[in-house]
């Protein structure tokens, strides 16, 4: 439904609500299509013919706006999207893995675990004010308030405040720009694995496992500070050069995360020229530099075996570089017209890990592999050519050309195949698809036709 009312004093209400659900009622597929398998005696049977799955989902909208002062704007928004997962929980007895059912070597095969449906309420407080203290300037405060209730979940409730403030302002008829910053902080109640778990093995951790580590933190139910800020700067010397560049920057700290993501961060700078010599004839380009970075602290764990000497941390660097050139030139006026396009990307990345105990001083030390990876990389060409030729006002023949490379070099990919007895005969006895992205280059020629009626 939806529905608004207009109110006295510049005032408006306006509701929209939706409610649908979805079924799925599907015959399960069998364990196995291995007939050396699926005679097995042992081997454990589906729960149920089919899952009955049932999902409902409500969404709730409310605004609420105020314009009785010229200069200032008041709005409110109340936003609700709760998500309902009535499928039944089913425990399955056991599964086959690598079409392979043998508890003995593989233990975990025959672990019980039960399905865990996904519930959740959101819902979202947004009170925001605009100041427009002249036609040039806009001003714009915004606090939003936002609640999650979980169901099945380590953490059930989580709170965040988010605080924003933007300015948009055009103080000479050649130059604009914009710039917005947001901080927030989200709290999350008591985190408890156990429980979850619990929920997921109903009769207990699979063989050999010794659960997850108490102090970790996933870090969508951590607490978490978050600072993010975005501009935008448009000039125009002439009427023919406009220029644009932008910069963005976000940051997250997980102040309570003793293991699991504690900081990732990026940034990104862009700047675009566009130079239009005459109407039949414009040049632009554009180049963009982007930085990701992400730290985290974990630990190396064995049955018996779990203490401070064996934790370790990882930092991983990205970095995204991206460049290119467009050129708009009409051949003949009102006949022919030549796009041509080039865009250069390179991506590279690296790992950076090391163990955070001495070595010699415990003989129960476990992490021996921690190490500097090698560095991944990834180029990416394109050159682009559109020939448009207008055979009247209506019809336009399309001739194109597209050239593209693709080189990546990914240490771990090296020496992957798809049956890796014949590289590591302890490997399992199956076949891998898709494991490995090898370069390519590629010509592509088509023709079309437009018709505009």
């Amino acid at each position: 439904f939806s529905s608004g009312i207009n109110l006295p004093y510049s005032t408006r209400i306006i509701a929209t609500g939706t409610y649908g659900f979805q079924k799925q009622s599907d015959a399960f597929i069998p364990l196995t299509i291995n007939t050396a398998v699926e005679t097995l005696s042992t081997l454990p049977k589906v729960p149920a013919s089919n899952l009955r799955g049932r999902v409902e989902n409500r969404f709730v909208n409310l605004l609420v706006t105020n314009r009785f002062l010229s200069m200032a704007w008041f709005s409110f928004r109340y936003r609700e999207n709760c998500y309902w997962n009535k499928t039944p929980r089913l425990i399955l007895d056991g599964y086959v893995m690598q079409d392979v059912y043998e508890p003995r070597i593989m233990p975990q095969v025959q672990t019980p675990r039960r399905n865990i449906p996904i519930n959740y309420n959101k819902q979202e407080y947004i009170f925001d004010v605009t100041f427009r203290p002249t036609s040039m300037i806009f001003i714009k405060g915004e606090f939003e308030k936002e609640n999650w209730r979980r169901e099945y979940s380590e953490v059930k409730h989580t709170n965040e405040d988010i605080f924003r403030i933007s300015v948009n302002a055009s103080p000479l008829q050649w130059l604009s720009f914009r710039i917005s910053h947001w901080y927030s902080f989200k709290k999350t109640s008591e985190y408890d694995w156990r429980k979850f778990a619990v929920e997921l093995f109903p009769y207990g951790l699979p063989p050999g496992s010794i659960g997850q580590l108490p102090q970790l933190r996933k870090f969508d139910l951590a607490n978490r500070l978050r600072h993010r800020i975005n501009s935008l700067l448009q000039i125009y010397p002439t009427d023919e050069l406009s220029i644009s560049s932008s910069f963005g920057f976000s940051q997250d700290r997980f102040t309570k995360s003793m293991y699991g993501l504690q900081f990732n961060s990026n940034r990104d700078f862009g700047i675009e020229c566009t130079y239009t010599f005459n109407p039949e004839l414009s040049f632009s380009a554009y180049t963009s530099i982007e930085s990701f970075q992400y730290k985290l602290t974990s630990r190396q764990r064995r049955s018996g075996i779990d203490t401070l000497i064996n934790d370790w941390s990882s930092e991983q660097k990205d970095y995204v570089n991206t460049h290119g050139i467009s050129i708009f030139h009409t051949l003949i006026s009102e006949v022919l017209d030549v796009n041509i396009y080039f865009t250069f990307a390179d991506a590279k990345g690296m790992v950076f890990t090391r163990a955070l105990g001495n070595p010699t001083s415990d003989r129960n030390f476990l992490v021996k592999t921690a190490q500097d990876y090698p560095v991944v990389r990834t180029i990416f060409r394109q050159v682009r050519a559109v020939f448009i030729y207008r055979i009247t006002d209506n019809i336009f023949p399309r001739l194109e050309y597209i050239w593209q490379s693709y080189s990546s070099s990914f240490f771990n990919e090296e020496k992957m195949q798809p049956y890796m007895i014949d590289v590591d005969p302890t490997a399992p006895k199956a076949i891998y698809l898709g494991i490995r992205k090898p370069g390519y280059n590629v010509h592509i020629l088509s023709l079309g036709i437009s018709f505009n009626f």
